[in-house]
């Protein structure tokens, strides 16, 4: 295969390509095209074994058809392909999420969702989602040619894919570019896997008006942010429309040490019904050990139906730089947001945590995401203690101590560094299950670190905690539901409880399990009867 620019002799490309791009964005090599349209990978189930995985991307890649792009069809009704990164074991919400938004074609993957919808629809999905991490639009996907190296085979798959990387990065602009590498046969580290796919743009694009890109500034976003993912020899080129992760709400400037992630809580609201829940009238949501109040500040978004994504500053948006944005498409899609909002909520959301400094946290965030006081009320002691005033809850959903603690990462806050594969001591590498979510980025993208606070994996006080947790259930939470999450399966036991239900996820790198408990009524003891009168 040659490395140089091939010409675009007609006009017939793959579906995906149609889908992905804007006019004029698109070229065709006729002598490197095995994209795989989106509806035969919808067929591929990430959960399959990999042998079988294989077969199946090659079988669609040999059996699609080609379609004519249509010049006339404009950018915002324009079919796009999208993958939707969050938590593995939370791709349910991620489905009800896209289809409360109003996108119709998904397909559940491993740590994501696939979806096809327009332009539009992507502006939409990247306001609206709360449980997603990132949302990708797909530029190419094609598989390596077996019969070239590793990094040759991905320079020519790269310079031939049908992107015209000269107008897909404009003059002046900077990328990045994040590789994930799973299992391929001539690929063997995601440095390689990266360096052939910066090479091949940058060559690229100074063959077609010498200029040699350059990556983002050290703490800054790339105006152009690519992900590679390499699935079994099935390559995949996206543009990542988040920019900063989208668990990122905009409102937090500091974390306590153990706050749970934005888009995890979010995910576990929706697994409990907060979304329908929610619209009743008088409502009351109760996390008996709050700490930063996470689970709150989400629910309260949800009840006021606030788009997240509106929270976010505007040049937080890489997007909005592309040859390809609508601008007015993506005005719409503010505008809707912003009249969807229902500024006043009839519920009450309670919170209390034993540590002071968590409180005077989440009411510091609460006041910057300018929510109303009226409806957050927290407290500061021992839940074993707290009495609600207001009866038992419509609903809990707590996190309580694991005995493992999210401790603040060392990478920087403002984004991925321009063109380092991947952050220190952090491969992107998978190899098994639980890689699934290092490989989309949503262990990195979390941004905090799970560390162990001891080496048997519990801490002081963990037992007593968690048997606090029980007997404020039990006093005063009779006939509710309560959904409570750990990444100890141990530490349940202290509870006396047994779940209705149970959901395994992974977040941060460990695996976590959420379980939801029917709280019975205190049992009324039974009168106790008058002793019998002896008569003469």
């Amino acid at each position: 295969q040659s490395c140089s620019r091939q010409p675009a002799l007609n006009t017939q490309v793959s579906p995906f390509r149609q889908s992905t791009l804007a006019p004029g964005l698109l070229r065709l090599n006729p002598h490197l095209d095995c994209s795989i349209p989106f509806k035969h990978a919808q067929r591929m189930d990430c959960s399959m074994p990999l042998k079988h995985a294989r077969k199946a991307l090659q079988g669609a890649a040999a059996s699609h058809n080609t379609a004519t792009v249509s010049a006339s069809r404009a950018p915002a009704q324009q079919e796009c392909c999208y993958f939707i990164t969050c938590h593995p074991g939370l791709e349910e919400a991620v489905e009800m999420e896209l289809t409360k938004i109003g996108i119709k074609r998904m397909r559940r993957g491993r740590a994501g969702v696939k979806f096809k919808g327009s332009l539009l629809d992507g502006y939409r999905v990247v306001l609206w989602t709360r449980v997603g991490i990132r949302v990708l639009m797909l530029l190419a996907e094609e598989m390596l040619d077996p019969g070239l190296s590793g990094g040759d085979g991905l320079y020519d798959l790269v310079r031939s894919c049908g992107v015209d990387w000269a107008e897909l990065i404009p003059p002046g602009s900077t990328f990045s570019i994040e590789p994930r590498l799973w299992s391929c046969t001539n690929i063997t580290s995601t440095r390689l896997l990266w360096q052939r796919v910066k090479d091949a743009v940058r060559d690229d694009v100074s063959d077609a008006r010498n200029e040699r890109l350059q990556p983002p500034l050290p703490g800054s976003l790339a105006d152009v942010p690519l992900y590679v993912a390499a699935f079994e020899d099935c390559i995949s080129i996206y543009r990542d429309l988040s920019g900063l992760s989208l668990h990122r709400r905009g409102y937090r400037e500091k974390m306590h040490k153990s706050a749970l992630n934005e888009s995890a809580a979010a995910g576990i609201l929706t697994i409990a019904g907060w979304g329908s829940l929610c619209s009743q009238e008088g409502v009351t949501l109760v996390d008996p050990m709050c700490g930063s109040a996470t689970f709150l500040l989400e629910a309260a978004h949800i009840a006021h139906n606030r788009a997240p994504g509106l929270s976010r500053p505007q040049d937080s948006w890489p997007l909005r730089s592309w040859p390809d944005f609508d601008a007015s498409a993506w005005r719409l899609a503010r505008e809707e947001a912003q009249d969807l909002a229902t500024p006043k909520w009839n519920g009450a959301l309670l919170g209390n945590d034993a540590h002071a400094g968590a409180i005077a946290l989440a009411k510091q965030d609460a006041q910057a995401a300018g929510l109303p006081g009226s409806c957050l009320h927290l407290h500061h002691g021992s839940c074993e203690s707290w009495q609600l005033p207001c009866g038992p809850p419509s609903l809990v959903v707590t996190n309580p101590p694991w005995g493992l603690r999210l401790g603040e990462m060392t990478g920087t806050a403002a984004g991925r560094p321009g063109f380092r594969s991947r952050r220190p001591g952090r491969p992107a590498e998978g190899h098994g299950r639980r890689d699934a979510e290092s490989f989309w980025g949503a262990r990195e993208d979390n941004d905090r670190d799970i560390q162990a606070m001891s080496a048997s994996g519990r801490s002081d006080g963990l037992e007593d905690s968690w048997r606090a947790l029980g007997t404020f259930l039990k006093s005063q939470c009779g006939g509710t539901d309560a959904y409570i999450l750990s990444g100890n399966k141990q530490a349940f036991n202290h509870l006396w409880m047994k779940p209705s239900q149970k959901w395994k996820a992974s977040i941060g790198g460990v695996d976590v399990q959420l379980h939801c408990y029917h709280v019975l009524p205190p049992k009324q003891k039974p009168a106790r009867e008058a002793p019998l009168t002896k008569f003469g």
